[in-house]
């Protein structure tokens, strides 16, 4: 499924009226999977996790462990994707860019 513009997205919704969210997880798991294919991502190899230099020097059990707790999600232009409340966790942005505004104001 290809979507080519905004307009095309809300002839099909409008031609599927009431599938939107069902419409929507299935393009997100399919972009998400073919992201995973297009990097080289092997589910069970920590390959992926390699490409980070922070992880590149830790041991393969390690990686492991690390790659066991981690998902893939793929957000749309404009949307947040991280919140003051997740502090705590780490992001991997392996495509893309991303604005940056921290609590003090600063903007990157």
């Amino acid at each position: 499924l290809r979507i080519l513009s905004r307009d095309t997205w809300a002839r099909i919704l409008a031609e599927l009226p009431g599938v939107e969210s069902r419409v929507r997880v299935a393009v997100l798991a399919y972009k998400a999977k073919e992201a995973r294919m297009r990097l080289g991502h092997d589910p069970h190899r920590v390959g992926l996790l390699r490409t980070v230099a922070t992880f590149q020097e830790c041991s393969g059990a390690f990686a492991m462990s690390i790659k066991r707790h981690l998902e893939t999600r793929i957000y749309e232009s404009g949307s947040v994707m991280v919140g003051e409340r997740d502090e705590r966790d780490l992001y991997l942005l392996l495509e893309g860019s991303a604005h940056v505004e921290s609590t003090l104001g600063r903007t990157t």
